[in-house]
């Protein structure tokens, strides 16, 4: 903290001189193998270290408690970089012949070994690697109680929403494509020198990657971008496998759709890509769909090889993003073990949430805290709601009608209790899995594709079944919260709710302006500008009688909108001033007009102004008539300005420069800089906190506000 600076014109902006975060950047420099550091990595990194010491400290010997033991086997594995090097390239041979057989160089595959469609679909159910068409299972978002599968256009191999980087011309973007084809082709010669009786010559394989890479950019064409895929009414189109036929010939979905689940109905995000699919297929040399195909199966699983390999992965995400290899094994296995939120992805994320409650001691008298906090925010909110002057009465009910019937769950899901049961196909033969039983012998590559195997499978044998509300879609050691419009839940996992974001001893101001703002802005997504589109219990708005009867024929399930028009025409009026005023946030060390995507952010910033709104109202509402405490060290601010200071702490943070581009690229959060200014601009009671005059940097006289 720099109590030099004004926090009325530099609460978080200039570096090495911000008032809420001070010198946090001299102190917390990035780390060599690192992009960016912030607070939250900082916590998510001594979770890590906790983690592995947790690890290294069960028995190597088997016990009764298989789940346990397995995430020991796999952690071994992962940490057995030995043999990774000693099995070479052999796993990745192995698994391109059981997906591509008697394929292992560019062209000259015929497409009768097996048809596309079905290689496309195998290449998701058997190894979890998506390409051209994106598929999952996820609630019926016109009918939330149970699962339906769901197609969307194409996840490229830069990753989600990265399409400007293979189609702009700026030198950024340009610099990125070269490196990105540089390193298809060294992998591609790798593979030729471990198989030389199928070896391709240097110009053959040149000519090859050339032509893949120019049909991913012709992917990225037909890929509707971030910014228009904001209406989820417009991506929801029920159809029937004939319907879904109807869009072309060239695709097959009989075929695609054989090893699923039997199923009546799909949910097509982008019935336009779709059509744009078939056109390009048909247009589309065979051989380069299927190398296209085989380069992705070999992407997903670079970083699981030998150097030789892995490092053609980590040199370009280098090159990419700045991040480089991470030094400690450990780090990058605890990672892996824990997997991602919200992408079923969770791999054993459940078992290590369960060490990590049990030895980190989050008791349940945090978890009843954390449940109040909960409750008290959503009294907040109707507060909150009650002195809104621009929303209408009905629609005010139907909006507390949805607070009051948000479901949450923090710390952690009681399934945690219940590890054997989920991690059955991984430990024993099952009959709706094939390929996942976990062996002693297995290598970390093997682990990996019978894990990614298990997810998928997973998801499939979901189709058709009901939706539990309270899923938890993540590991509980997860340093982050997430809130799910289709099933209006918040999570707020064990591993954020820690010091110095929460504790049960903190005092209240420092609770509610960290933890207490994110709880908010997690709830606030439930009324932003996609959570609005949803109602009480997940189902998708219905905006006109055509698509309500529709809809009938479909489901025969009744819903409304429960938005009157003029509501929401004043709702949508609102948000148009966040975009414009977080469109003004721009980076000029970046290159000139780097600024802010206004339209890609506004979810994220409606949360972040509801959320801390939300909090410091439930703040104040529980602290009215008590005595204010006084921090020892910290005499000099009230207790309403340490809401805000704690508010701030949370966003401080640190990256290169190549990493704040990408961000503010393809990301639906704002920098952490905008995150903190443009917020607390929009709020009268963080200028009447500091004494800001109107007019000063931030308490501008226009400002944006929601909820």
């Amino acid at each position: 903290m720099n109590l030099q600076a004004d926090p009325c014109t530099d609460f978080y902006e200039q570096c090495f001189s911000r008032y809420s975060c001070g010198l946090w950047s001299r102190l917390n420099p990035i780390e060599e193998s690192s992009a960016q550091r912030t607070s939250v990595t900082v916590l998510a990194d001594q979770n890590s270290a906790d983690l592995k010491q947790f690890l290294n400290d069960l028995p190597r010997e088997p016990t009764s408690n298989r789940s346990i033991d397995l995430l020991r086997r796999v952690y071994d594995a992962c940490m057995d970089e030995e043999s990774i090097e000693n099995v070479s390239s052999k796993p990745l041979f192995d698994l391109l012949e059981r997906a591509f057989p008697g394929k292992h160089k560019l062209g000259n595959y015929m497409e009768n070994t097996i048809p596309l469609e079905s290689l496309v679909a195998k290449l998701w159910l058997s190894f979890g690697v998506s390409s051209i068409i994106t598929p999952y299972v996820s609630a019926d978002e016109r009918n939330a109680t149970t699962n339906i599968l769901v197609l969307d256009q194409a996840i490229l191999g830069l990753g989600p929403r990265s399409e400007d980087y293979y189609l702009k011309n700026g030198s950024a973007y340009r610099l990125i494509r070269y490196a990105y084809t540089e390193a298809v082709k060294k992998i591609f010669h790798l593979i030729s020198n471990d198989k030389p009786s199928d070896s391709t010559n240097t110009d053959d394989i040149g000519r090859n990657v050339d032509k893949i890479i120019n049909f991913e950019i012709d992917l990225a064409r037909i890929n509707t971008p971030a910014d228009k895929r904001k209406d989820h009414t417009k991506m929801y189109n029920k159809m029937t496998i004939s319907e879904l036929q109807a869009t072309g010939n060239k695709f097959n979905w009989s075929i695609f759709l054989d090893k699923f689940r039997p199923l009546d109905y799909v949910n097509v995000i982008e019935p336009e890509y779709i059509r744009k699919m078939n056109v390009l297929l048909s247009e589309t040399d065979v051989d380069t769909v299927y190398d296209y195909l085989y380069l992705r199966l070999i992407l997903s699983r670079l970083e699981f090889l030998e150097r030789r390999y892995s490092d053609i992965y980590y040199d370009f995400l280098e090159a990419f993003t700045s991040q480089e290899r991470i030094k400690d094994r450990s780090k990058y296995c605890v990672a892996y073990l824990t997997g991602k939120s919200g992408v079923a992805q969770e791999f054993l994320g459940y078992a290590m949430g369960k060490i990590f409650v049990q030895r980190k001691n989050f008791d349940k008298e945090s978890k009843s805290d954390v449940d109040k906090m909960v409750t008290e925010l959503k009294n907040a909110f109707n507060l909150l709601l009650n002195q809104n002057n621009w929303m209408d009465e009905p629609t005010k009910q139907k909006a507390k009608e949805k607070i009051h019937h948000m479901v949450s769950t923090v710390g952690y899901p009681e399934e945690i209790n219940k590890l054997d049961a989920i991690y059955g196909p991984l430990l024993k033969e099952h009959d709706d899995y094939h390929d996942t039983v976990i062996n002693s012998n297995d290598s970390f590559f093997e682990i990996n594709t019978k894990m990614l195997t298990w997810l998928t499978q997973k998801q499939n044998n979901q189709i058709g079944k009901p939706c539990d509300r309270h899923d938890f879609a993540g590991s509980p050691v997860i340093v982050n919260a997430w809130y799910a419009p289709s099933r209006n839940s918040i999570v707020l996992p064990a591993g954020i709710l820690q010091p110095p974001f929460y504790d049960k001893t903190f005092p209240a101001a420092v609770n509610f302006g960290c933890i207490g703002s994110v709880i908010g802005h997690e709830m606030t997504h439930g009324f932003g500008t996609r959570g609005a589109e949803y109602d009480s219990y997940g189902n998708l708005n219905v905006q006109n009688c055509i698509q309500y009867f529709v809809y009938l024929i479909h489901i025969r399930h009744t819903f409304y909108n429960w938005w009157t028009n003029s509501s929401k025409e004043k709702f949508e009026e609102k948000v148009q001033c966040f975009v414009d005023q977080y469109s003004h946030f721009c980076y000029p060390e970046l290159g000139d007009n780097v600024c802010v995507k206004g339209e890609n952010t506004k979810g994220e910033n409606i949360a972040d102004n509801g959320g801390i709104k939300q909090s410091f109202a439930a703040y104040k509402a529980l602290t009215k008539g008590k005595p204010q405490e006084v921090l020892p060290s910290l005499e000099q601010f009230t207790m309403d300005q340490i809401f805000f200071l704690s508010f701030a702490n949370f966003y401080c943070g640190n990256s290169t420069n190549m990493f704040l581009h990408k961000m503010i690229n393809i990301n639906e959060h704002a920098p952490d800089r905008t995150r903190v200014v443009g917020t607390l601009q929009n709020f009268d009671e963080f200028a009447k906190a500091f004494n800001c005059p109107l007019g000063s940097v931030m308490n501008p006289e226009k400002k944006c506000v929601v909820w």
